[in-house]
């Protein structure tokens, strides 16, 4: 009787180390897959608000030729050419909206 008492403490304590070293490892590797996640997340996020930023440069200056466009009283030759830049614009947001 003397003897077992030890023994089932130590086999105790040993148990208690393996579940705690258990953990400890499920613990880092779902730790290291939410790192992982959050780096693409954040990938994502910075690539989404680069597409915004570029969107909106290209509404402004199709919004500056429209502009131009209304309030220019030039002549009809400089109508065409501020026209195909008006498109070349458009086709530039369509370009983004697409992506």
């Amino acid at each position: 009787m003397n003897k077992r008492i030890p023994t089932l403490v130590s086999i105790g304590f040993s148990l208690l180390i393996v579940l705690g070293l258990g953990t400890s490892l499920f613990l880092s590797v779902t730790l290291q897959r939410r790192i992982e996640t959050s780096k693409a997340v954040k990938q994502l996020i910075l690539k989404v608000r680069g597409n915004i930023r570029d969107l909106r440069v290209d509404y402004l200056q199709m919004g500056e030729e429209v502009a131009a466009l209304l309030l220019d009283p030039t002549p009809v030759a400089n109508f065409e050419k501020r026209s195909r830049t008006m498109d070349q614009a458009d086709a530039k947001g369509d370009v983004h909206v697409a992506a």
